[in-house]
C-alpha cells in the first residue's frame, strides 16, 4: 500500500457548499413590504404579507407602515379590503401594546402617572431604571470607600525610633567681631 499516491479529484465525493439561509428579521421584512407599497409594486402581496406578519407595533411604527397606508391608500378603492384589514390589525396591536404598558408596572413617581404617550412612558420607565441602578452603584461605591477608610483609621502610624540616629550637640559659633568687643558681657559667653 503506497501512501504517496496522488489523490484524484474525482475520488473525493463532492457534497457542495451548503448555503445557510439567513432568516430575515421582522424589521427588514416590514421595511421591504412597506417599500413595495411606496413604490407600488406587488401591492396585494405586500399587503397580505404585512397582514400575516406577527411582530410588535414598534416595528410597524419604525418602518412608518401606518403613515404610508393613510397617506397613499386611504381613498384608493383598489385592494381596499386588505388595506382596511391591515389598518384594523395595526390598531389592535397598538391597543394591546398600550394595555400591556399600563398593566406591566405602575410608575413610581407622580409626574410619570399621567404620561399620555406610550413612547414617553417607556422613556420614563427607562429613566427610573437608570436612577435605580445609579443609586445602587452609588451605595456600593460609598460602602467600598467606607471600607477603605475604616482600614486606614484602624492602622495606627508607627512611632519613629530615634535610637537609630546619633545625637550630637551643636557647636556654638562665635563671631570674631562680637567676641572682641563684648568679652566682658556675660560669664557664659553669650552676647545678649
Amino acid at each position: 500500500m503506497s501512501f504517496n499516491a496522488p489523490i484524484s479529484i474525482s475520488s473525493i465525493p463532492s457534497s457542495g457548499i451548503q448555503r445557510v439561509q439567513k432568516r430575515s428579521s421582522d424589521y427588514s421584512d416590514v421595511r421591504k413590504y412597506t417599500d413595495y407599497l411606496i413604490q407600488g409594486i406587488r401591492k396585494p402581496f405586500a399587503l397580505q404579507s404585512l397582514l400575516t406578519m406577527n411582530c410588535s407595533i414598534h416595528v410597524f411604527a419604525s418602518c412608518q407602515t401606518e403613515e404610508v397606508l393613510y397617506r397613499m391608500y386611504t381613498n384608493v378603492s383598489e385592494h381596499q379590503d386588505l388595506v382596511d384589514r391591515l389598518k384594523e390589525k395595526l390598531a389592535t396591536l397598538r391597543k394591546q401594546e398600550t394595555h400591556r404598558l399600563e398593566n406591566y408596572e405602575k410608575p413610581i413617581d407622580a409626574d410619570s402617572a399621567h404620561v399620555p404617550l406610550e413612547s414617553a412612558s417607556i422613556h420614563v420607565y427607562k429613566r427610573q431604571q437608570e436612577e435605580k441602578n445609579q443609586m445602587e452603584f452609588n451605595k456600593l461605591f460609598s460602602d467600598a470607600l467606607g471600607a477603605t477608610r475604616s482600614t486606614q483609621l484602624e492602622s495606627k502610624p508607627m512611632r519613629v525610633d530615634y535610637s537609630k540616629y546619633k545625637i550630637t550637640k551643636r557647636a556654638k559659633k562665635n563671631s570674631t567681631s562680637s567676641s572682641s568687643s563684648s568679652s566682658s558681657s556675660s560669664p557664659n559667653g553669650s552676647v545678649f
